[in-house]
């Protein structure tokens, strides 16, 4: 099974955007990124489960602090 880092970049090459995804629940988001979107310290909040993340995405690479 792969990661959802791995999927996420293999699909940016299929298409323009891809769904952000809950770093908690691991479902998408409201949120749509590209391969330039870089977001730093952006709080990410996950309508599915309702928590809030504190984000870093550059280059479709997520990590949360």
């Amino acid at each position: 099974m792969q990661s959802k880092g791995k999927e996420m970049r293999k699909r940016l090459l299929d298409s323009e955007a891809v769904w952000l995804c809950c770093p908690v629940c691991k479902r998408k988001t409201k949120i749509k990124i590209t391969k330039d979107t870089v977001l730093l310290h952006f709080p990410l909040y996950c309508p599915n489960c309702k928590q809030e993340s504190m984000i870093n995405v550059v280059q479709l690479k997520m990590t949360v602090e």
